[in-house]
């Protein structure tokens, strides 16, 4: 847990103008944080989705996680959302910073995230829920409810319908206009590891 720890905070911090992403992805870090998310430990799988976000966040190492780790990450990361209380924020900002590319909508779609995201964005108001919605909004769920075609994942379509009409009237989400947004901001609230 505790080397997890340090991974996580080298990974969120630079150092006098010097990043360490680089340091860890160079040093064959991501797999090992990768593998990490599927730990026992529910500490260590939230450092360990911390420490992915930190890496995630920088345009160099997040175009490495893109292309190392995208398919071996995508499945721990969805479980997380649904399981660990620790690690969900973590797990919800690197998906965030994943969102934008079409490869890993397609993989978190593939991974069932919809499903988890939906639940996520009816809980009660805050960072969280604001972004689940976010990212069921970027990877095109409102398009899918508003033609009404089917889920991926069953019957979750209403739910994701119900969840955006809550957000949009809570101030949480604009109604759905059809456009993308990229209002997200992956930076969970508090960052405490």
């Amino acid at each position: 847990e505790s080397i997890t720890a340090i991974l996580a905070d080298l990974a969120r911090s630079d150092q006098q103008g010097v990043s360490n992403k680089g340091t860890i992805v160079g040093a064959g870090g991501v797999p090992l944080l990768v593998d990490l998310l599927s730990s026992a430990s529910s500490t260590t799988q939230k450092h360990a989705a911390c420490a992915l976000w930190g890496l995630t966040c920088d345009p160099h190492t997040l175009s490495h996680v893109l292309s190392s780790a995208l398919e071996s990450a995508m499945g721990p990361l969805v479980a997380l959302l649904g399981s660990n209380l620790e690690g969900q924020g973590y797990a919800c900002a690197v998906l965030c910073n994943l969102v934008s590319d079409r490869a890993a909508r397609k993989a978190m779609i593939e991974h069932g995230v919809i499903e988890p995201l939906v639940l996520l964005s009816t809980s009660p108001k805050g960072w969280l829920r604001s972004q689940a919605a976010g990212i069921l909004q970027l990877l095109g769920t409102e398009q899918q409810v508003a033609a009404g075609q089917p889920s991926h994942r069953g019957g979750k379509m209403d739910e994701a319908r119900r969840a955006w009409q809550k957000a949009a009237a809570e101030g949480i989400l604009p109604a759905r206009s059809g456009r993308r947004s990229s209002s997200l901001s992956p930076t969970p609230p508090t960052l405490a590891t």
